[in-house]
């Protein structure tokens, strides 16, 4: 994190995809002095509204919200990218008097942004999409088992499931072939005093089901004519924009029609997966506090725990 950022005037509000983030950090804006900023990788696309659950413009112009629709989907909102305009964009909130309220998903983003980025080799994109297809194709255990030939102990520290770092693990003793083990450069940043660096925790099962009514209500919401509209660019989506779930299923789906509940199914499966790594890398990191949905609507908004904290509030300039 930005040593210049304020850790007293930034609050977390992260969790897996459906847990309920942008409802709750609507109801902390609507009580409170702060400014949203954008914490996921596919809200910053222009034109990808329903099919990655943004927040509508409606709402957004009831309370300032940062790194929405800045981006084409044709443009790279590669991490660096969104470290530099997110640390920008925080440190101009806290001078204004704000309380920075980052809230979103892309657990990778989150973890940089606290921790910073590793020192290693640039990106091989060629190395990375042959192992994230053999991930793909035959389980990501095939992947870990080669870290863990390479590598025992960053093996043990990183698990199969964050598929993401075991491949940059991989591709980082790819170039450095007498490195004996990866330096773990990664350090937790303790908690600030006010303790709102939060991550929803949702049981597997309930997340599911919530994920699959949010899948067919942004059908339902015009998800497919959104597709549609996407579709006529004649230029290529950039590598992160064409990552986003479902947007290519359905796009399929219009081009080769037949019935849509097996694409739906396929989408909420895929969307359930990448949950999964959401929870696995927010378990990972100590410097976000879990609970669920509803103690963390108490910890944002219940008068008793901010009573208890009067110092704090004080030094936020909050008058509960």
């Amino acid at each position: 994190m930005d040593g210049a950022i304020d850790p007293q005037k930034l609050w977390i509000l992260t969790g897996p995809t459906a847990s309920g983030k942008s409802a709750l950090s609507l109801l902390v804006a609507a009580q409170y002095p702060v400014e949203i900023v954008n914490l996921d990788s596919m809200q910053v696309y222009k034109g990808m509204d329903i099919g990655t659950s943004k927040v509508s413009k409606s709402d957004r112009d009831k309370v300032p919200h940062h790194l929405f629709d800045v981006l084409a989907p044709q443009e790279s909102g590669h991490i660096r990218w969104w470290l530099a305009e997110a640390s920008r964009t925080i440190l101009d909130i806290q001078s204004r008097g704000k309380i920075a309220l980052l809230v979103g998903g892309t657990m990778l983003y989150l973890r940089s942004f606290l921790r910073g980025m590793d020192s290693g080799p640039p990106p091989d994109e060629s190395f990375r999409s042959l192992w994230e297809k053999r991930g793909r194709e035959e389980g990501p255990s095939i992947v870990h088992d080669e870290l863990a030939r390479l590598d025992p102990k960053s093996a043990q520290r990183i698990p199969p499931g964050d598929i993401r770092r075991v491949i940059r693990a991989m591709e980082i003793l790819k170039n450095r072939p007498n490195l004996p083990t990866i330096k773990h450069w990664e350090t937790p940043v303790p908690r600030p005093p006010h303790d709102l660096w939060i991550g929803l925790e949702v049981p597997r099962e309930a997340l599911r089901q919530q994920i699959g009514e949010t899948v067919r209500n942004m059908v339902q919401m015009g998800w497919l004519e959104e597709v549609m509209e996407l579709a006529q660019s004649q230029v290529p989506w950039s590598k992160e924009a064409g990552q986003a779930i479902g947007y290519t299923l359905l796009k399929n789906h219009l081009e080769e029609g037949g019935p849509i509940e097996p694409v739906l199914e396929r989408i909420i499966q895929s969307t359930c997966q990448f949950a999964k790594r959401q929870q696995t890398w927010l378990r990972s990191m100590t410097e976000v506090r879990l609970l669920p949905p509803s103690q963390a609507r108490e910890a944002f908004l219940g008068t008793d725990y901010f009573s208890s904290q009067r110092d704090v509030a004080k030094a936020l300039s909050l008058n509960p």
